[in-house]
């Protein structure tokens, strides 16, 4: 009886062991090809019987979002998007997945898709995230210019307090104002807000729409 519990025991320990190699290995595997850009590589793991059997769904499936987007494949991050909305977990796992789309689509200009993904927010009821990307949206996509003021606050916070990356929060803020003054062909108030921007968002894809927006404001003149 004594030595068939140990058996049992031992057989348990080396399951569980197992177990833990075999996720690292696939997870090793699936990050390793993400990171260097090997996509076939990484869909042949995510769908192999180790990954199905040690790895868990939402992680799997959130990598594929990763790597969708990476490859900016508007109709299969959708499709990602709407599996894992509809998968049993966290509210806030579903966010973040659905947040990387939604910039995903911005960046994209989707109008259809971003607001697909802004439902999906607000179907979720986190109301901060929302409203967030819901400033965003109206901005880039419907071209509006009635969240100067509130923006402005939010600027003067970011400048005030020491946080990680300060420099491109505050960066990407000074942006949003100047963006919306070059709707109004407010020339002057663009570019006191693009000229800081310019410097705390250098080397980003940020910098490149300022210049973009400034040589057609241009132009226009």
């Amino acid at each position: 009886m004594k030595e068939s519990l140990m058996i049992a025991v031992f057989i348990i320990i080396v399951f569980v062991v197992l177990q833990y190699i075999s996720k690292n290995i696939v997870m090793k595997k699936m990050t390793t090809s993400l990171e260097e850009e090997k996509y076939d590589a990484f869909f042949k793991t995510s769908q192999s019987i180790l990954c199905f059997l040690f790895v868990k769904p939402y992680i799997k499936e959130s990598m594929k979002l990763s790597a969708y987007i990476a490859q900016e494949e508007s109709e299969e991050v959708k499709k990602e998007i709407a599996l894992i909305e509809n998968m049993r977990i966290k509210p806030q796992q579903k966010l973040m997945s659905i947040s990387n789309a939604f910039y995903f689509f911005l960046g994209k200009r989707e109008e259809a898709s971003c607001k697909q993904m802004l439902d999906y927010v607000k179907k979720l009821g986190d109301e901060r995230t929302y409203n967030n990307l819901k400033i965003q949206y109206d901005i880039f996509i419907l071209k509006e210019s009635k969240h100067i003021d509130e923006i402005k606050k939010k600027l003067e916070i970011a400048q005030r307090n020491n946080m990680p990356n300060k420099d491109l929060m505050v960066g990407s803020l000074e942006y949003l104002i100047g963006l919306q003054y070059s709707y109004l062909n407010d020339k002057k108030n663009m570019m006191k807000y693009f000229k800081p921007a310019l410097i705390h968002c250098k080397g980003t894809t940020y910098e490149v729409e300022m210049n973009q927006v400034i040589e057609k404001m241009n132009e226009n003149i």
